[in-house]
């Protein structure tokens, strides 16, 4: 069992860190979302109207003899278009247009949920196959194999190979064992 330990002991750790920095992300765009979800929920009415005017991204609504300023994520339409209206039936004042701000937080807080599941899904399924394979391999009789290190160097990275005789090369992780290898040696191979 001490064989796998130290890379067992790696992909845990990795995966830790990998399902904090998620959970982070998915909860901090999940907080988003419901508030942006509370507001959009209540904008139950409809309405044309036509934009009036435009200031420092937001645009001028007027409709039904209401006028109202709403903050624009991307361009403000120009003056004289007509578009659609959601409004809460009870305030007014609170409503929105095509292109409105708080759409686009929504959309951005959703991704975000779906970016932070995605990937925790996606980590613990490599991890599964990962512990999965690499003990189907350990079970399975071993065979010699003659090999050398090979120590890559490319600034301050270093990667460990084994080479075997027919020029093939296995990645392995750092164990103080592999750079005392004597060049060429025997070892027992799994897989």
């Amino acid at each position: 069992m001490t064989v796998i330990a130290r890379p067992v002991r790696h992909i845990g750790l990795a995966t830790v860190l990998v399902l904090v920095v998620g959970a982070v992300i998915g909860g901090v765009s999940l907080a988003s979302y419901r508030e942006a979800g509370d507001t959009l929920r209540v904008l139950t009415a409809r309405a044309t109207g036509t934009v009036t005017g435009a200031s420092a991204g937001a645009a001028v609504v007027t409709w039904a003899g209401r006028s109202l300023t709403v903050a624009m994520s991307g361009g403000v339409p120009p003056v004289g278009t007509r578009t659609q209206i959601a409004y809460d039936p009870a305030d007014p004042s609170v409503a929105i247009i095509p292109g409105a701000a708080l759409l686009t937080s929504a959309d951005r807080s959703r991704d975000g949920v779906l970016f932070a599941a995605f990937l925790l899904v996606l980590v613990l399924l490599v991890d599964g196959w990962l512990l999965a394979s690499r003990r189907w391999a350990a079970r399975r009789p071993g065979h010699e194999l003659v090999v050398r290190r090979i120590s890559v160097r490319r600034g301050l990275m270093a990667r460990t190979w084994l080479e075997t005789e027919d020029s093939r090369w296995i990645p392995v992780y750092f164990d103080r064992a592999v750079v005392t290898l004597p060049a060429p040696t025997s070892v027992l191979a799994h897989g």
